[in-house]
């Protein structure tokens, strides 16, 4: 009789376990936390004989009910923490754990580790470019200026697993630009020099545990050094701004200041070292002519906007952020129009701005200036018009060779991309590997 009990008593189990994920599928009477991150779901396939035979059909299928099960969401959570809390594994794009629950991206690692080297020579050709361009647009009154932001790895590698020798750590791209832009006089803020000389005496943390930008305290620090050197540099009075006292918090983090924590997309937060935010009261004044600024970079430039309005109380309306040169990312007004930084008048751009702002962290450094330099270079020396008939020659043959335009459509799919927009990145990529 008890033996009969259990075995129902499992049937049972078994019965309500299958059956209740596909309630909450149909019905979503339980609320779920949404998963962070950028991911797609599978959709569900079209059947046809072709698929059906080869197989396709019935794997693509599983996916989409593997994708769309109820609770999935859920499972996905506890999947993750069991295997963070066990085995201190990251289920995040790049992300790994170090010491005492402190999370890195890897690709900081072959950054401060020298793996991404470039030869000095090339690193004084993209300087000399730098210098150039600098000096054409402080002919037109226009401030360049390069902000070189830490990256997590160089400021704490105290915290990196033990499997990671820091011992073996050569000499990086870091090292060699930082040398090259000083014996040229670059207008340069190198923030990581900063950060390491007051990373013992900070009251706060620069960085936090679960985040890959610098904390939003250490951003008033940048700002406040940042925005004084542009005013010194360019001769331009900028909005006047200061801290007062904020709050302190383990909880309730601002802005990027879990960004990676909530990438792993666990059940419990990683507790959080004490972040500190300070109140940043800007003096309003109405006879201070605000100067437009174009920010490129990576998304260390997102702290100026994401943390305190800095972008939209120091600079004017024409004030622009290009992301990794490639889409307009601010201001919000233009995020949605998906603004193709190709597509624009580089020079006019440039000339219509009083400040030019280049942000890279260390690992981007061997993306020197994003391209923006290098176009502006060939603009300024009267090459552009030279390069731009090599592309376009390029682009005629991509289209003439079927072979190499088959291939260039089947990145376009992978890509997301237009035939065209694929057929132009092919060949722009083919001359800059001619030039190099």
């Amino acid at each position: 009789m008890i033996k009969e009990k259990i075995k129902y008593g499992l049937f049972l189990l078994i019965f309500i376990s299958l059956i209740i994920p596909d309630i909450q599928k149909k019905t979503e009477l339980i609320e779920e936390m949404k998963l962070e991150g950028v991911f797609s779901l599978a959709e569900k396939p079209v059947f046809s004989k072709d698929n059906w035979f080869s197989g396709q059909f019935q794997e693509q299928y599983n996916q989409y009910v593997e994708d769309h099960i109820g609770f999935r969401k859920s499972f996905i959570r506890l999947r993750n923490q069991i295997e963070f809390s066990l085995f201190k594994t990251a289920h995040a794009s790049n992300v790994f754990v170090g010491k005492n629950n402190v999370l890195y991206q890897d690709f900081y690692i072959e950054a401060f580790m020298g793996k991404d080297l470039l030869t000095k020579d090339k690193v004084r050709e993209k300087v000399s470019k730098f210098i150039f361009v600098q000096n054409e647009l402080a002919k037109r009154n226009i401030t360049l200026v390069l902000l070189i932001a830490p990256g997590k790895v160089s400021f704490m590698p105290e915290y990196l697993p033990s499997y990671i020798d820091v011992k073996k750590a050569g000499t990086s791209n870091y090292d060699l630009f930082t040398d090259e832009l000083e014996k040229n006089n670059a207008n340069v803020v190198d923030i990581r020099k900063y950060f390491l000389k007051i990373k013992n005496t900070s009251k706060y943390p620069l960085f936090p545990r679960s985040g890959t930008h610098w904390s939003g305290y250490g951003l008033t620090l940048v700002a406040d050094t940042l925005f004084k050197f542009i005013e010194n540099k360019s001769g331009i009075n900028l909005v006047d701004f200061h801290s007062e006292q904020g709050t302190e918090t383990d909880e309730n983090l601002r802005f990027t200041d879990d960004d990676i924590g909530k990438g792993m997309n666990l059940i419990w937060d990683i507790p959080s070292w004490k972040m500190y935010y300070p109140n940043v009261i800007f003096e309003k004044d109405d006879t201070t002519k605000k100067p437009n600024i174009l920010s490129i970079g990576d998304s260390f430039n997102q702290s100026f906007w994401g943390f305190y309005p800095y972008f939209s109380e120091l600079f004017g309306s024409n004030s622009q952020y290009w992301y990794y040169n490639k889409i307009v990312s601010w201001p919000d007004s233009l995020v949605t129009k998906y603004i193709d930084v190709e597509k624009l008048d580089v020079k006019k751009e440039t000339e219509n701005r009083n400040i030019i702002l280049i942000v890279t962290t260390e690992h981007n450094i061997v993306n020197f200036g994003f391209g923006y330099i290098d176009k502006l270079y060939s603009i300024y020396t009267g090459s552009y018009v030279e390069q731009d008939k090599k592309v376009k020659s390029y682009e005629d043959l991509i289209r003439n060779d079927p072979k190499w335009l088959e291939s260039v459509r089947i990145k376009a799919i992978e890509q997301n991309k237009t035939i065209d927009e694929m057929i132009h990145l092919d060949a722009v990529w083919m001359v800059e590997q001619g030039t190099k």
